[in-house]
């Protein structure tokens, strides 16, 4: 697993320009001779409350299809305001061996 060495520095700037609470970016999945991009279920932009309640919340674990996500699970591929992150992380159940940062997200 690896991160673009400058991953963070564009996902912190969109967090400043934006003024959002949290961004996430799409993932590559390498796998030898096959490349894919694979993007969270959502479309990109801003979510204000209303678009959250209306567009997010509801597809935001699972969508249709199965094994969809609306939003991947993963940590990596987003960054959260610190008071946030304090927040929801701190709250997941320290029993949780597996699936932690999808408790989180």
């Amino acid at each position: 697993d690896w991160i673009e060495p400058d991953m963070f520095r564009r996902l912190y700037a969109k967090m400043t320009e934006q003024d959002v609470d949290v961004v996430m970016c799409a993932q590559s999945e390498d796998t030898g001779a096959v490349h894919k991009e694979v993007r969270h279920g959502l479309r990109e932009g801003r979510y204000g409350k209303r678009e959250m309640l209306q567009d997010v919340y509801p597809e935001m674990i699972a969508k249709e299809a199965f094994f969809e996500w609306g939003i991947l699970p993963g940590l990596y591929a987003k960054l959260f305001r610190r008071e946030r992150l304090e927040q929801f992380q701190f709250a997941v159940d320290e029993r949780l061996t597996m699936g932690e940062d999808a408790a989180c997200t």
